[in-house]
């Protein structure tokens, strides 16, 4: 990631706009980073956005793809290789029934 250099005697006015570049620059380093540590790639509604999105998965990584929602497990067993694992994803839910007369 290159950043810009923020010059110390330039006027405020260039100067902003150097900062904002280079906040964005690392913000977008940051989201690829939490997407290396997180094993959960979310949901696609198909293995080929899934493939798009995700195209080096690594032993761990896992996905639900798939019409309707929420599709299959996906599951990155061999490094570069996503796999139909055919398991409906557990999705557990919140009980929304009598929610009003619910003791909090």
């Amino acid at each position: 990631m290159e950043l810009r250099t923020v010059r110390t005697d330039a006027s405020w006015g260039n100067s902003a706009a150097d900062l904002n570049e280079n906040f964005s620059r690392t913000n977008i380093e940051i989201e690829k980073l939490k997407l290396l540590s997180v094993a959960f790639k979310g949901y696609f509604t198909d293995s080929a956005s899934l493939g798009s999105a995700v195209p080096s998965p690594v032993p761990g990584d896992y996905a639900w793809a798939g019409s309707p929602f929420p599709g299959t497990v996906y599951q990155c067993q061999t490094a570069g290789t996503w796999t139909n694992t055919g398991a409906v994803p557990d999705m557990s839910g919140v009980d929304l029934n009598n929610w009003n007369q619910a003791d909090w």
